[in-house]
């Protein structure tokens, strides 16, 4: 693949979405209702994956019919809530992820604000395939939502390569890209990788990275600093017993950090870096996966 987009959302809006959600029983309130209490894990969604006008009701955060000749399955992954439209009043981004049956796993997100009490879909994000455009985060700075898609330039949908961040503001009528997207090399760690630590190698040009994948407590990243170089990073996971250990090349540690949580402290010597991800949640666990963002400047 080259640098020709396969996935469906543009660079330079956001889709408008008219009916991108239909609210489920008992989601409308009062008109001064908060949208921090709607229960998008409890909720009816038209995603972009199903056919126009089509819904699923998703409970406990998922929705998967096991029909053989018609699957699907459909699971909010999370929700980041932040005032994108800089009238002091939140609003929320739902990040989905859809399978039809086959390889594809698509993800898309929603955007939604509060009108008359009852949460109404603007936007969305547009859909991507694992590295052809897959979300790999979303969040909200400063006003500005902040996309992270997968990409990739010879490897195929199936393994991205590295991970570009595109900012986006509201203008009034709609969301639009800001700057230009910033690249940093994705790798990931599974319970099937090669033992052994996995070297960080920064892309040309660059100096973060964006570390992903599943933990039974074994896993290391090795990243090569000198001395007095600042290094950041932050810490995501679905595992609460997880953390990350920083240690120097002597082997001084450096901080441990628990699920969210961000640390950002000046190396004391040359060497390599130590990343560790520990987990007592065991080898059979489902949750114990991570994501991890680092920087050096």
């Amino acid at each position: 693949m080259t640098n020709t987009r396969l996935f469906r959302w543009s660079l330079s809006m956001l889709v408008v979405c008219a009916a991108c959600a239909a609210a489920g029983a008992g989601q409308v309130g009062d008109a001064q209702r908060s949208i921090r209490n709607v229960d998008f894990r409890n909720y009816t969604y038209s995603p972009a994956c199903v056919e126009q006008g089509a819904t699923v009701k998703v409970t406990g955060g998922t929705y998967e019919r096991s029909d053989p000749e018609d699957p699907m399955y459909f699971e909010v992954q999370r929700v980041v809530y932040g005032d994108l439209t800089r009238d002091g009043i939140d609003e929320a981004v739902v990040q989905t992820i859809c399978n039809t049956g086959g390889t594809g796993q698509f993800s898309d997100g929603i955007v939604f604000t509060m009108r008359g009490g009852k949460p109404a879909a603007v936007a969305t994000l547009g859909m991507g395939d694992r590295a052809d455009g897959g979300i790999h985060a979303i969040r909200i700075d400063d006003g500005l939502l902040v996309v992270d898609r997968y990409g990739q330039e010879s490897s195929g949908a199936c393994c991205p390569e590295y991970v570009e961040s595109y900012r986006l503001r509201y203008d009034g009528k709609r969301f639009v890209e800001t700057g230009r997207p910033v690249r940093r090399i994705f790798l990931s760690l599974t319970r099937e990788s090669t033992p052994g630590p996995m070297r960080v190698r920064f892309l040309k040009g660059t100096s973060s990275a964006a570390l992903s994948g599943s933990t039974n407590g074994g896993e290391r990243y090795v990243l090569g600093v000198r001395a007095n170089q600042t290094l950041d990073v932050a810490f995501a996971s679905k595992d609460a017993r997880s953390t990350v250990k920083i240690t120097t090349a002597s082997g001084k540690r450096l901080m441990t950090l628990r699920p969210n949580e961000q640390w950002s402290g000046l190396l004391p010597e040359s060497g390599d870096v130590t990343i560790a991800i520990e987990s007592t949640t065991g080898a059979d666990s489902t949750e114990a996966y991570f994501d991890i963002d680092i920087s050096v400047r």
